[in-house]
């Protein structure tokens, strides 16, 4: 299988799961400097925002030394979805 299709297969899946589960946004964690998943939030980014999903990208570290800041991006981000 091709990495677009792979691509392809896991965002109708993800859409399929925001209609079926009515979500209001998606929260995106990833591990920094990690090299598996690092990127594939670039191929979603475009992808949810055209499809009017908004998403929140949260990039942390091994040891949670910025949960403070975490939480304040968070609580925005609850309010933007919210406000919608």
């Amino acid at each position: 299988m091709s990495q677009l299709s792979t691509h392809d297969t896991l965002y109708e899946m993800i859409i399929g799961m925001v209609k079926e589960f009515k979500v209001d946004g998606i929260v995106y964690a990833k591990l920094r400097n990690c090299q598996v998943w690092g990127s594939e939030n670039l191929y979603f980014e475009e992808d949810l925002k055209s499809a009017n999903i908004p998403l929140l990208v949260v990039e942390r570290e091994e040891i949670m030394t910025n949960a403070g800041q975490l939480a304040v991006r968070a609580e925005a981000f609850i309010e933007m979805v919210e406000e919608d």
